[in-house]
């Protein structure tokens, strides 16, 4: 109200510099009054033109009005996003709450609510249907798979990431259909959708996956290299099973310390008399020792950071717990210093599998970078005695999904091109380190020779990366690039401090790029710093490209939701209802928050999407906060 008065006053200002001109004859007290008078009008015709009725802040002033369309929206988003049960329509205490706040109001039956889920769901969907209607669009999938254990069905969901002709973000659940053919299942879900342009589709390790790939790549249209490089897998797995392998070489110590800690918090008493013991050694913590999950290593390396911070309660509590030596095995400190090393070595893949997991920023051009940022770190850790075999065994596996540098999907080596700071110059330190990383024992290993290894693997990359472009000017060579001019990316998000491999390969180099006086050539050989939106089939590549999925985390987060959809009360919901209640709560989120990222402030510094971030919390029901860029 303030800030309304101050523009109200500065607008009268004007006004009143006016009204003393033609009434210099007026006396003062009769001047102030004429003008309060004025103030006092345009406030009140303000408040009355402003203040309606508003639908997310309850205290506004005005009038309220009857609507039911209105309210027939809420109730459908209070049974859609709330996850109530459609039977709750018939609560006692929901009709008199409903009462109280408005007696017009007619509750319709769970059949009704049901029926009208089913309608939202089919015209939101027709409303995203536009999203995918323009044939040159490019979607990547990430799919992944749950059983209920209350339905003894499986299902899967189908996430979509894309970026729209105005380099706006979209992440949106597709499909979540009950599972009998995973290939035919995910065609016509494709055919519904009317998506002709698949560009990846991110998915686990498991075999199946490995069988519908081939079957996709026989049958989706408008495919790059005949579909070699739709396959993506999962990032965050394949790290999942690099350090499962590190774990198995020191199972007798996280056993003991697992077994320990089940015994401590498997009894209140225990739990009691442990956080007695940190009482009486001052031991002030807000963590407490926590179970750890056999299909999750980051819970392990938390039992493990927990446990070995509070060490020394562990003797304590031995003495004041006689049963304690009878039914487990005591730690001893030989245990404590390898879990304690342990979860020094695992924080790293903690790190990565906290970057990697976001899908609401571009990572594909981040993930060269960190998997050699891993094998860096495993090698290191290799070079200890104590860890020797541990390293042999990561690194195994490590080399069976990333070792060969030219089986890696190409899409991930063209993000990294794309990004105006690396291109092709990147590529020649980056190879030649890894190289020498990969070949410690040939100390003799003439520089030249890596180098020359170093460029072949280049060259090809180059002629694949040329590809590309031309697949791409044959197809939107001919289409107004207007659009394209129109937003563009100055630069990516900036690699963070955790990356040790990557810290030292930021300087450019000027290594020649192609021969042939192109767009292309133009972009590669440009200095890195400068706006690329001058080039339209460029610009369109990174817009395809970015969105690429590195992992499976945002279709597995709707398993959460589902879970609590398919609760052991709701076990008869079809498979057709439990779709439209997963798919509109996911589309009726993203329009009333902003989850979808713009590209043009995202890729300039991670600093700067991390205060937008802050920012757009803090919005929330308080007005517009200042955004504070760091320099």
């Amino acid at each position: 109200m303030m800030n309304m008065c101050l523009l109200i006053t500065h607008k009268l200002k004007e006004q009143v510099k006016q009204q003393s001109q033609r009434k210099r004859n007026m006396p003062k007290g009769r001047l102030v009054k004429f003008i309060l008078t004025k103030l006092d009008i345009a406030i009140a015709k303000n408040v009355q033109l402003c203040s309606k009725p508003n639908p997310v802040q309850t205290n506004s002033i005005g009038t309220w009005k009857h609507d039911e369309k209105r309210i027939k929206k809420a109730l459908l988003n209070l049974f859609v996003v709330g996850e109530l049960p459609f039977k709750f329509v018939k609560n006692e205490s929901f009709i008199e709450y409903k009462n109280a706040l408005n007696g017009k109001v007619v509750l319709p039956c769970r059949t009704t609510i049901s029926n009208r889920v089913t309608d939202y769901f089919l015209k939101e969907k027709a409303n995203l249907f536009k999203l995918f209607s323009n044939p040159l669009s490019n979607v990547h999938l990430t799919i992944d798979y749950w059983t209920s254990s209350c339905q003894r069905s499986s299902y899967m969901v189908v996430t979509a990431h894309f970026i729209d002709e105005d380099w706006i973000m979209h992440k949106r659940i597709i499909n979540f259909k009950s599972l009998d053919n995973i290939g035919r299942t995910l065609l016509t879900c494709l055919q519904e959708w009317g998506i002709n342009n698949v560009m990846t589709i991110t998915v686990d390790n498991d075999s199946a996956n490995d069988k519908t790939i081939e079957i996709l790549m026989k049958k989706l249209p408008n495919l790059y290299d005949g579909g070699k490089q739709l396959h993506v897998r999962c990032m965050t797995y394949i790290l999942n099973l690099i350090v499962r392998d590190g774990f198995d070489q020191h199972q007798s110590s996280i056993k003991c310390m697992h077994k320990t800690v089940k015994y401590i918090r498997n009894s209140t008493q225990r739990i009691r008399r442990f956080k007695e013991c940190m009482k009486e050694l001052n031991v002030e913590s807000k963590k407490f020792l926590c179970n750890d999950s056999p299909t999750r290593w980051n819970s392990t390396y938390e039992l493990l950071q927990i446990a070995v911070d509070l060490e020394k309660i562990f003797g304590m509590f031995e003495v004041k717990d006689p049963t304690f030596v009878q039914d487990v095995l005591t730690p001893s400190k030989e245990h404590f210093n390898i879990c304690r090393v342990m979860g020094g070595f695992l924080e790293k893949f903690k790190v990565k599998t906290n970057i990697v997991s976001t899908s609401t920023k571009p990572m594909a051009h981040r993930f060269f970078g960190e998997i050699c940022d891993v094998y860096k770190h495993i090698k290191e850790w290799a070079a200890s005695p104590q860890f020797c075999l541990i390293g042999k065994d990561m690194i195994d596996k490590y080399d069976k999904y990333w070792g060969d540098l030219e089986k890696l999907n190409d899409f991930l080596y063209f993000a990294v091109i794309l990004d105006p700071r690396f291109k092709f110059d990147f590529f020649q330190q980056a190879f030649e380190k890894l190289i020498k990383l990969k070949n410690p024992q040939k100390d003799h290993m003439l520089n030249s020779e890596v180098i020359l290894k170093a460029k072949a693997l280049i060259r090809g990359l180059q002629q694949r990366f040329e590809n590309f472009f031309y697949f791409y000017k044959s197809k939107f060579d001919n289409t107004d690039s207007s659009q394209n001019q129109a937003h563009g990316h100055e630069d990516v998000v900036v690699i963070d401090d955790e990356n040790d491999f990557m810290g030292d390969l930021i300087v450019q180099t000027d290594y020649p790029s192609a021969s042939m006086e192109t767009e292309l050539t133009r972009y590669l050989n440009e200095q890195s710093k400068q706006n690329t939106s001058r080039y339209a089939i460029v610009s369109r590549m990174a817009k395809a490209i970015l969105r690429l999925q590195i992992s499976t985390v945002a279709s597995e987060a709707a398993f959460s939701t589902s879970g609590r959809i398919l609760d052991p009360y709701r076990t008869n919901l079809s498979a057709n209802i439990v779709e439209a209640l997963v798919c509109t709560q996911d589309w009726v989120r993203k329009s009333r928050k902003p989850t979808v990222d713009n590209i043009d402030e995202i890729l300039k510094d991670d600093e700067i999407a991390k205060a937008l971030e802050e920012a757009i919390k803090n919005e929330d029901g308080k007005g517009k906060q200042p955004i504070n860029i760091p320099e």
